[in-house]
């Protein structure tokens, strides 16, 4: 595997990337501890566990508050991908929303949202475990309360998931869409945060994110990661 760094460009994401970043996202997760949980049987029914990244992609490009990054070479290849939302109340939060927003996009929301409910009702993913889901959202939302549920962290740019093709990691590509959210963070002089597993928390150290939390259980066994954040000079 080449170990050089790859000469890339951070972009938004269009509606013709998203089967390249469900590909990416799937393969860069196929080996992760944390869906061991979430689609303990993504081996057997990899198809069905793509397509959820691929809604989940979807949903994130429809979102106003979040941006839905690639990392594309020279050559037009994709290989790598990153969530950021901004977070908090704040005029330029408000402008953010505002960017992506509007009725043709409210409705489209509707529709992918009624949609998914509807397919998840007749055709549930069979690599996923529900169970499991439902406890990393109660774990979600108790890391908030411990660890944002400040006046000054609630305002933040937040890294919600990042992959890079398994081909091209260690060659400065995670560190380009981490780098993003970052430059935004020191603009809008807002904290950023993430929770880095343990392969990503020596990357974000070196970038400026300190641990500020313990590792919150989110399925038995398994955690969800180191909670980190980058504080802006004031």
């Amino acid at each position: 595997m080449p170990s050089h760094k790859l000469n890339i460009q951070v972009r938004e994401a269009t509606v013709k990337d998203l089967n390249r970043v469900a590909d990416i996202s799937s393969l860069a997760f196929l080996n992760n501890a944390l869906f061991d949980n979430l689609n303990p049987r993504r081996h057997e029914y990899f198809e069905s566990f793509r397509y959820t990244r691929l809604r989940y992609a979807r949903n994130a490009m429809l979102k106003p508050s979040t941006r839905l990054l690639v990392a594309e070479t020279n050559a037009g290849e994709i290989v790598g991908y990153a969530i950021w939302e901004r977070l908090g109340d704040d005029p330029i939060a408000q402008r953010v929303k505002a960017e992506r927003d509007g009725i043709r996009l409210r409705l489209e929301r509707f529709l992918v949202n009624i949609t998914d409910r509807i397919n998840s009702y007749i055709a549930p993913d069979p690599s996923a475990d529900p169970i499991a889901a439902t406890r990393l959202r109660i774990a979600s939302n108790k890391l908030e309360k411990l660890h944002w549920d400040t006046a000054e962290r609630k305002t933040r740019w937040h890294l919600h998931w990042l992959g890079v093709d398994p081909q091209h990691q260690r060659r400065g590509v995670g560190r380009q869409l981490a780098q993003w959210g970052l430059d935004r963070a020191i603009e809008d002089r807002v904290w950023a945060g993430i929770e880095s597993s343990a392969v990503g928390e020596k990357l974000y150290t070196s970038m400026g994110f300190k641990v500020i939390g313990d590792r919150l259980p989110c399925i038995e066994g398994i955690n969800m990661g180191t909670v980190m954040a980058w504080e802006p000079k004031r």
